[in-house]
C-alpha cells in the first residue's frame, strides 16, 4: 500500500524535433554539402591548418609572451641575489674575533 503512494519520477526531456537525414548531415563543419567527399575534406582540412596558425599569433599574445619571460628572468635575478646573501659565511657575532673561544 505504501508503494502505491510513492511519489512518482518526473523526468524533464528537450524535444529537438525529427533527427536530420543521415544522407544529408554535413560531415565537416563549416563546409557545404555540395561538395564532393574528397573536395570537403580538403577544405576542412584547409580550414583547421588557417585556424592553428592563427592561434598565438595576434599581437596582444605575443607582447604578453614578451613580458612574461621579462619577468621571469627578473625573478631569476633576484632569486639568484637573495640566495649569494644567505648562502654568505656570517661571522660569529659571540666572541670579538668573530672565533669560537
Amino acid at each position: 500500500a505504501a508503494a502505491s503512494m510513492a511519489a512518482k519520477p518526473q523526468i524533464q526531456a528537450y524535444v529537438m524535433g525529427t533527427p536530420p537525414d543521415p544522407s544529408k548531415v554535413q560531415p565537416y563543419p563549416g563546409v557545404s554539402t555540395r561538395y564532393l567527399p574528397h573536395e570537403a575534406l580538403y577544405i576542412h582540412t584547409k580550414n583547421l591548418r588557417k585556424e592553428q596558425r592563427q592561434q598565438g599569433e595576434t599581437l596582444a599574445q605575443r607582447q604578453w609572451f614578451k613580458d612574461h619571460h621579462r619577468r621571469r628572468r627578473e625573478e631569476a635575478k633576484i632569486e639568484d641575489i637573495v640566495k649569494k646573501w644567505r648562502s654568505r659565511s656570517v661571522p660569529n657575532l659571540a666572541s670579538p674575533s668573530g672565533r669560537l673561544a
